[in-house]
């Protein structure tokens, strides 16, 4: 590769590091984001052992039933395993956002070390979201090597277009597994083509066994590409028994290590990956008998293609424009690529998320869960791509980084947070209600002083403070106005679970609001409308006892 080039590429990891870092720690929160640093900041917490205990013990509370707490139960209650109970405690904070979430455990080993009670709301967004950062840059990276061996328009332009992705620049600033399942997916293209040497198997077996089963352990979409790594690898060895004979023992020593992982999503938790809230506003993402599939097939695999790879929103004039080059260059790029290891590699693997799709265990729908694929899309574009001259090829990345550069200010200004942590705390300590309440979202306790000053009750939904004294209370909120519908279904909820004696009583109309801060914005977590995911919002109300309270404040 010569000088320049060489060039363009590091520019290109560059602007990559610097638009991930750019509002790490002020992109607004998702309900998801927010829970997974909430979680293990509640496992760090010494109050947690009890915490636990009083879920386990309570047949009243709503997780009391549930098959994860039914086994902490029953591990606690028997003496003979108590002692991995008390052994494992300390490990809480690794294995609650696995264990309560559907996100796959090896990102967690990480982000206890980074968050502490003691940073305030952006050092918590930031540090806990730092991770995902690490992990989508290093995707990039690992771009570099899987498209080495292409001719330098491919190399760069493919290099760029995971840089510059949207999608992927959203998931790296979240704290949940998203851009780490889309550095395994590439870290298992790589593997793949180090798998094609002679002898590589009776060499690495072992060293294969242990990384596709770390892949496994960063997201569990990694399940749905194994079938296909395994399958090329038996075409390429089917010649070779020595390399097949190894292939085998490492297949079935990653099936070992993985079976826990695999047994947990079938059985802990069976609807993990259902589609629920990706199906699309009108359920046009899942697949039914009724829908046409051709059609189906056409206009979804095109958003899914265009959402994950474009470097602009789906409101945006050039989305459109950038799908149909996307689409164009996949098709060509297949037709290229389909014989050899790596195309099927991508074939097998996107016939096996078709019949995912079809038989309505996933959607093909254009949100994260597609953007485990990025680098098989990407490889796949790659190989359509032929060599350009210098000249061209540097019109061509000004004009695609331009295009990027000119709306990216705006995305950016669009997505940061309207939460502010000193206004709100400041408002809070003078008013003083007893409880913090949130019906549709989660994000009081990422604020140090309500954390230090409030206690939690029911996980994360209502923080109290003192007893029970029901004259002044609060709402915080990103996805909805309060009203009476949701006054009456938080009462509800707090009463049904005995959460204060006495109970809650009063009725929304016997309150007033005394202050009222209220932000909107139509901005959804995903770069697109078709899926409702978490907006941008901000509601934040305080409210009295009329008897209670003389005055109001707007």
């Amino acid at each position: 590769m010569g000088k320049l080039k060489k060039v363009c590429l590091l520019l290109i990891l560059l602007l990559a590091c610097a638009v991930r870092l750019a509002d790490l720690g002020t992109h607004f929160v998702h309900l998801d984001d927010a829970i997974t640093i909430i979680d293990i900041l509640r496992a760090k917490h010494p109050d947690y052992r009890q915490e636990l205990l009083d879920i386990i013990d309570n047949p009243l509370n709503a997780a009391y039933h549930s098959r994860q707490k039914t086994l902490i139960k029953n591990i606690y209650e028997n003496p003979q395993t108590r002692f991995i109970f008390d052994a494992t405690f300390y490990l809480a904070r690794f294995l609650i956002v696995p264990l309560t979430n559907s996100n796959a455990p090896l990102q967690f080993l990480i982000t206890p070390f980074l968050i502490n009670d003691q940073q305030n709301y952006n050092t918590l967004l930031f540090m806990g979201r730092l991770p995902s950062c690490v992990f989508s840059l290093l995707t990039i990276l690992l771009l570099c090597f899987i498209l080495k061996k292409n001719n330098h328009t491919a190399l760069l332009l493919g290099v760029l277009i995971g840089a510059l992705s949207l999608e992927n620049i959203i998931f790296a600033k979240q704290s949940y597994s998203y851009a780490i399942g889309c550095l395994a997916a590439a870290g298992l293209l790589l593997l793949l083509q180090h798998s094609r040497q002679e002898n590589f198997f009776r060499q690495h077996w072992l060293t294969s066994a242990g990384l596709t089963t770390l892949f496994v352990y960063a997201h569990y979409q990694l399940f749905f590409l194994l079938p296909a790594y395994y399958l090329v690898n038996f075409w390429l060895k089917r010649f070779s028994y020595p390399e097949a004979k190894k292939l085998i023992y490492s297949g079935l020593l990653n099936l070992a290590f993985g079976l826990p992982a695999l047994c947990y999503i079938l059985l802990v938790r069976p609807t993990a990956g259902a589609a629920i809230y990706n199906s699309g506003l009108h359920g046009e993402f899942l697949f039914t008998p009724d829908k046409n599939i051709f059609w189906f097939l056409l206009r979804n695999g095109f958003l899914v293609l265009t959402h994950t790879l474009s470097p602009v929103a789906a409101d945006n004039f050039f989305y459109w424009i950038f799908g149909g080059l996307f689409t164009a260059g996949f098709v060509l790029g297949l037709r290229k690529c389909y014989k050899t290891p790596e195309g099927l590699f991508v074939v097998f693997s996107l016939l096996t998320y078709l019949g995912l799709v079809f038989t309505q265990k996933l959607t093909l729908t254009p949100t994260r869960n597609a953007l485990v694929y990025l680098p098989l899309f990407i490889y796949v574009i790659a190989q359509s791509l032929p060599e350009l001259k210098t000249k061209t090829l540097a019109y061509l990345l000004s004009a695609y980084t331009g295009i990027f550069l000119f709306f990216f200010p705006s995305f950016l200004r669009g997505r940061q947070t309207p939460l502010n942590e000193k206004e709100l705390v400041k408002i809070i300590e003078h008013y003083q209600p007893y409880l913090i309440g949130e019906y549709d979202n989660v994000n009081a306790p990422l604020l140090k002083n309500i954390r230090q000053k409030y206690k939690y009750a029911d996980r994360v939904n209502y923080l109290p403070n003192r007893p029970a004294d029901f004259q002044t209370i609060a709402f915080l909120d990103t996805y909805a106005p309060l009203d009476e519908q949701k006054f009456q279904y938080c009462q509800d909820f707090w009463n049904e679970k005995k959460l204060s004696v006495p109970p809650w009583t009063n009725t929304y109309a016997q309150y007033e609001v005394v202050y009222e801060k209220i932000s909107t914005s139509s901005i959804e977590l995903e770069p697109n409308n078709w899926n409702s995911n978490g907006t941008n919002n901000l509601f934040f109300y305080v409210l009295k006892l009329k008897s209670a309270s003389s005055f109001q404040e707007k």
